[in-house]
């Protein structure tokens, strides 16, 4: 079996991405894959689909540029939101790709006894790369309501964040220094199907929306649909302009907001808000002292 990212696969991929059409060279990828309609979501499958890529294809190869690049000439205008199984299967990509990314730097770069998070600074730090942690994650924090009180997946507290290697990779890490993906090949939990990371096609804010936002109301997969039904991402009631801030405040809506010390996503008194960037805060302080 040929992988993407081997030398061999290459030849052809050097071909494919010139082509006129980038159909072609997406279609490539799908089949070499063997992508399914719907990912499953089953463990097995998730090895299965990680397998396919090379051992050595990092989370920081030009391919994955290239990759996007040919996303974004082919999907124009709402054509990604168009029901299609091939726009189900590139959308769908997102959550294996992050998945073997996780899994690269898993297996060169932690050692025993250490975290995905430390092994995840031991990479960027081996190959001079930055990370951008300012992101809120607030996407990736998302919890069940039984009347007020905000239930964590897999009942466990967890103030997840959001680690960026440029535009496109990113990592999301649990409380616990655990990588959270939606397909992860090595242990599947409420929380990675829930608030996993997801691989981003766009380069801009508004491609962002457009190609890693929008599609996934259009193309998630069923089983991550029925797993996530219950959880709901907190809101951004109170960021706005500080003339406004009271008139949200009295609002239900700032209730589940990101920015309420009291609210449903809160604890003692601390937003969740506050609570995701003193993660950060242990993060930075890893870095340095990494």
């Amino acid at each position: 079996m040929v992988k993407i990212g081997s030398a061999e696969f290459q030849e052809n991929w050097n071909q494919l991405k010139r082509e006129k059409s980038p159909k072609k060279g997406l279609q490539f990828i799908l089949d070499h894959l063997d992508f399914p309609d719907d990912l499953s979501g089953e463990l097995i499958d998730n090895q299965a689909l990680v397998a396919r890529f090379s051992d050595n294809l990092a989370p920081h190869d030009r391919f994955w540029v290239e990759l996007s690049g040919l996303i974004r000439r082919q999907m124009k205008g709402t054509q990604f939101e168009e029901e299609t199984i091939f726009n189900r299967q590139l959308h769908q990509l997102r959550y294996v790709i992050s998945s073997q990314q996780a899994q690269y730097v898993r297996s060169f770069y932690r050692k025993p006894g250490m975290t995905d998070q430390a092994a995840l600074i031991a990479y960027m730090k081996a190959n001079k790369l930055r990370p951008n942690i300012f992101d809120n994650a607030r996407l990736h924090n998302k919890r069940s309501f039984k009347e007020t009180l905000g239930l964590f997946p897999d009942d466990e507290e967890s103030y997840n964040i959001k680690v960026l290697l440029g535009v496109h990779t990113e990592f999301i890490i649990d409380g616990f220094g655990r990588f959270l993906n939606e397909i992860d090949a090595e242990t599947v939990t409420t929380n990675g199907i829930v608030n996993g990371a997801s691989f981003n096609y766009g380069n801009t804010p508004w491609s962002h929306v457009r190609l890693d936002v929008k599609p996934v109301s259009h193309h998630d997969p069923t089983f991550r649909r029925a797993v996530a039904k219950p959880f709901k991402s907190p809101n951004q009631a109170g960021k706005v302009r500080l003339a406004r801030f009271w008139q949200e405040r009295k609002s239900s809506e700032f209730g589940r907001s990101l920015y309420n010390k009291k609210g449903g996503y809160a604890k003692n008194g601390r937003s969740l808000s506050t609570l995701i960037a003193s993660r950060k805060k242990d993060f930075k302080k890893e870095w340095k002292q990494g």
